[in-house]
């Protein structure tokens, strides 16, 4: 029975280690830190186990009906399993995700199942039983999976998994009182049929699984695992793996680390950026703690090749248009005092330089190696969202903000504009070039 309960809870809750895998970028030799690295602690997982496995449950499993597609023949018997509609699955008092003590195994285990369901299958043996919409009730179901995960070289690696599924009782009941009959009547060549292929077939489903997914690491290639971002498929995040995964024995940890840049779908990207990681993060010694580290280099790819989806950048605080009118009274002038104003910005970076780079000392800086560009857009009696001045210029924050408690604390140390330039000028506004860097340079600085 390839029941798919196995399926849909076990790799919810391994999908970390099963699904993420590792790909090389064309002339890379050797592993190599990731732009996002995932370090997360086994007992941790454990614990979420507990809520979100009945939680996915309920939405993958219940009223869903699940294709199979099994035929067996043997000179005992012929049985065809069709379909299999899940009416309810309940119980999962068994939930875990942990290291098997002393080893580098992780066992997964989801037991205490109880499915209600109903089958289209026929038997034929002794007489042909058709089971179509017929009740089944599993009792007790246990899906036990050991994975582990080796690399000869730190980089190329695969999974040795083991599984088996077991259950305390299946019930059956039909139609009538005649098959009934019939099952009673066969019910030694039925648990035969359930033991030499249901539960096989949920066995070898997973065993599959995993003799997949090592072939597509044998045979893969740098994009192979970008996940599309947005719908146009333009970009993607890059989360081939850069280092084998690390599962070591007595550390209740397993890390990961992913390329973690944004790539254009269609041509190259990210070679000004891609192999520059020195280091590999470090692991934080905090009790039970889940650790992410992203490098400043998965911002920047962002920048890079996913600009739109970031910019234009509507900042029309009340503060920051006052600050445009105070500087320029030339635009109260052209519009009239009951004018109002709106702020748009964006952002563009080269192949040169980083526009986001992170350090101790001044914490995130923003806009080295890019140009800014301002939009003032304005609105009154006679015109709406019109476009009154457009400025350029290079303008970098220094910005020494951090997170605690997963609450993000902002702030700015101090903000340079240089190179600025107005590049679009509906009200006549004239400047020479140091009084129009003066006058942004104090635009900026007054809106943060």
């Amino acid at each position: 029975m390839r029941i798919q309960t196995a399926v849909l809870l076990a790799l919810t809750v391994s999908a970390t280690i099963a699904k993420a895998v590792i790909g090389i970028e064309e002339n890379q030799i050797a592993p190599s830190p990731g732009a996002i690295q995932a370090s997360v602690n086994a007992t941790s997982i454990s614990n979420i186990m507990q809520t979100f496995v009945p939680i996915m449950a309920y939405f993958t499993l219940n009223n869903h009906t699940f294709d199979l597609d099994i035929h067996k023949s043997s000179w005992l018997y012929s049985f065809d399993f069709n379909q299999m509609h899940i009416i309810e699955a309940s119980g999962f008092t068994t939930k875990k995700f942990e290291y098997l003590p002393g080893t580098d195994i992780l066992h997964i285990q989801i037991g205490g199942v109880n499915v209600s369901s109903t089958i289209d299958a026929d038997l034929k043996a002794l007489e042909i039983i058709p089971f179509k919409s017929s009740g089944v009730n599993i009792t007790n179901l246990n899906l036990d999976i050991k994975v582990r995960s080796t690399s000869p070289d730190n980089l190329h690696w695969d999974l040795i998994e083991s599984t088996s599924v077991t259950f305390d009782k299946v019930s059956i009941s039909m139609n009538n009182s005649i098959l009934d009959s019939l099952v009673k009547l066969s019910s030694s060549i039925i648990n035969k049929v359930i033991k030499s292929v249901v539960v096989p077939a949920a066995e070898g489903y997973f065993n599959n699984i995993v003799k997949n997914l090592n072939t597509m690491i044998a045979n893969e290639g740098p994009m192979d695992f970008e996940v599309p971002l947005g719908s146009d498929n333009k970009t993607a995040l890059n989360l081939t793996m850069t280092t084998a995964p690390a599962m070591v024995a007595g550390s209740d940890l397993i890390v990961i680390n992913f390329d973690g840049l944004v790539d254009k779908m269609i041509g190259v990207s990210n070679k000004e950026l891609r192999g520059d990681i020195a280091n590999y993060a470090p692991r934080l010694q905090h009790s039970n703690s889940e650790q992410m580290w992203i490098h400043e280099d998965t911002f920047d790819s962002i920048i890079k090749n996913a600009n739109s989806m970031l910019f234009p950048l509507d900042v029309s605080t009340d503060n920051i248009v006052a600050q445009f009118f105070k500087a320029i009274p030339e635009l109260k002038a052209y519009y009239g005092d009951s004018a109002k104003g709106t702020v748009k910005i964006n952002m563009h970076a080269g192949l040169a330089g980083k526009a986001v780079t992170f350090g101790m000392e001044k914490g995130l800086t923003l806009g080295e190696g890019a140009t800014t560009t301002v939009d003032f857009i304005v609105t009154n009696s006679t015109n709406t969202n019109q476009l009154a001045l457009t400025f350029s210029s290079k303008v970098v924050v220094n910005s020494p903000s951090y997170l605690k408690n997963l609450i993000l604390f902002p702030s700015i140390s101090d903000v340079k504009c240089s190179d600025t330039r107005i590049t679009h000028n509906a009200i006549g506004l004239k400047l020479n070039a140091t009084m129009v860097n003066n006058v942004f340079q104090g635009i900026v600085e007054g809106s943060s």
